[in-house]
């Protein structure tokens, strides 16, 4: 089979109502040369001290990019195309496909994403003919203009060797994409990450451990447990997350949160890689972490933490001291995960099933927290995920399965339905993650359980597994590290903890 593709195995697809509504498929359209303005460089210059006239070339950079630019060409119908109706921006998506319907968004092989496409120029040719030789079908085109371009590739998940003899519960990527320079040798977000395991089953006195993760390439291979940090967090109890805070060039902060009860000492962080812990003790005893996405890292001066019995706390000096913001007031059942848009409008959920489940708050101003109404027919269910895709969208995946979003900041909500949505299930999503309005992964398991990953580039109309390297018992957390690559922890399977990296192929 041939590696290239061809013009003829693309298709578009529009949402004319924007992220997260039904997709249309535009048939019998053709789409031109896409132009992607990645920004000119600059040159420095200074005069040569020894030839007159001549300058030297002393340094440079890239300025800022420019306007995705294309057309797009169709025959005119009777009836009125989607281009011609549309008024305001749209997604547009190029979805290269070898097999399979065109007319089926899913099973792309590679995925262009326009961003807010604007129509910005109409034309219409051929539209009338003297003599039989100017006869021809009349045609429409359609300038767009997007604000920028996003690619997809399809993804391919290896299971990556870890040692470890324990549940693998949270995943969390450090760092951030920089190039080589003055601030030092290129750096990847995603070359690094860190991996928090579960207390060995039987073992009263074994801590759970924290390890760390290389991968040298952003696109390609080469990923690899490099080996558990020195020391553990918390001496003979669980880890319910990991994450990580950039302090300086040289200093990476881990925070630790405890995943069982620790007296009052439920936080812990580490400026030396986890050679040494420091702990930090709350105001409540006995409170822990019960997800993997508990602890929320927006920045050194915001920080939250959602715990079991419904607490809330907050750090404002990279997790060295915590306040508690919502102390059990509005609902005292723990709390799996927040997630949030801003500095200012934070979402956390969970419950007990099937006592009370269906458990949403929120806060607007990153401090006061209210209760929100969930969806009517998710009340003896339990919340384990959140996600916020846009300022007042938010989505809430559940232990049954069923997945919701609100586009009015809670006011309504609106059920997604998917492939596994209606299957039976006491495990449900267990952990979600967006990376932009467009990209987003959850991990989902059976009661079995089987565990699965799925993964929409719409906005959450569609999702897609992802297909894995073989049967696994359950997985438990995924962090993106990029549209190309993103880490999955879940069970112990055929005696080590479960790992998977999933890179665009």
């Amino acid at each position: 089979m041939a590696d290239y593709m061809l013009a003829g195995e693309g298709a578009l697809w529009i949402q004319p109502d924007g992220l997260n509504t039904k997709p249309q498929y535009l048939g019998c359209h053709e789409m031109g040369d896409i132009s992607e303005g990645v920004g000119d460089i600059k040159l420095f210059y200074c005069p040569d001290p020894s030839v007159p006239n001549r300058w030297n070339v002393v340094g440079s950079f890239q300025g800022e990019p420019g306007a995705v630019t294309s057309s797009i060409a169709t025959d005119m119908n009777k009836t009125g195309d989607y281009l011609e109706k549309q008024k305001c921006p749209f997604p547009l998506y190029v979805l290269k496909k070898t097999c399979g319907k065109k007319s089926n968004f899913n099973g792309w092989d590679r995925a262009f994403v326009l961003n807010n496409t604007y129509i910005t120029k109409r034309g219409l040719s051929k539209m009338t003919a003297k003599e039989p030789g100017n006869q021809d079908r009349s045609v429409m085109t359609f300038d767009i203009t997007a604000e920028l371009m996003k690619r997809f590739w399809q993804f391919e998940s290896t299971r990556t060797a870890f040692t470890d003899t324990e549940n693998l519960v949270s995943v969390y990527v450090c760092g951030e994409d920089s190039c080589s320079g003055d601030c030092g040798s290129a750096t990847y977000r995603g070359a690094n990450a860190h991996v928090a395991t579960d207390v060995k089953s039987g073992s009263p006195g074994n801590s759970a451990e924290v390890w760390s993760l290389n991968n040298p390439s952003q696109v390609a291979g080469g990923a690899g447990i490099n080996a558990q940090i020195a020391t553990a967090p918390f001496t003979g109890k669980g880890i319910a997350t990991v994450e990580c805070l950039i302090m300086s060039e040289t200093v990476t902060r881990l925070i630790a949160v405890v995943g069982s009860a620790n007296g009052f000492n439920t936080v812990a962080y580490s400026d030396d890689a986890g050679t040494t812990w420091t702990l930090v003790a709350l105001s409540t005893t006995g409170l822990y972490g019960v997800g993997p996405k508990c602890l929320l890292v927006k920045d050194f001066y915001n920080i939250w933490l959602c715990l079991t019995a419904g607490w809330i706390y907050f750090s404002s000096d990279g997790g060295a001291s915590w306040t508690a913001q919502h102390s059990a007031t509005l609902t005292f059942q723990s709390l799996y995960a927040m997630a949030g848009y801003d500095n200012y409008r934070i979402w956390c959920v969970g419950g007990a099933n099937p006592a009370a489940g269906n458990v949403i708050l929120r806060t607007t101003d990153g401090s006061n927290w209210e209760l929100i109404t969930g969806p009517a027919t998710q009340t003896t269910k339990c919340a384990r995920a959140v996600g916020v895709s846009g300022r007042d969208t938010v989505w809430v995946g559940y232990d049954d399965g069923k997945l919701f979003y609100t586009t009015n900041s809670g006011l309504t909500w609106t059920q997604r339905t998917w492939s596994l949505s209606s299957t039976t299930t006491t495990q449900g999503i267990r952990s979600m993650e967006w990376y932009n309005e467009f990209f987003a992964v959850f991990v989902y398991n059976t009661s079995t359980p089987l565990g699965s990953v799925w993964v929409t580039i719409n906005g959450g109309y569609d999702w897609e597994s992802i297909t894995l390297p073989g049967p696994n018992a359950g997985l438990n957390d995924v962090s993106i590290a990029s549209e190309l690559l993103m880490y999955v922890v879940g069970m112990l399977y055929g005696g080590t903890g479960y790992f998977l990296t999933i890179e665009a192929r």
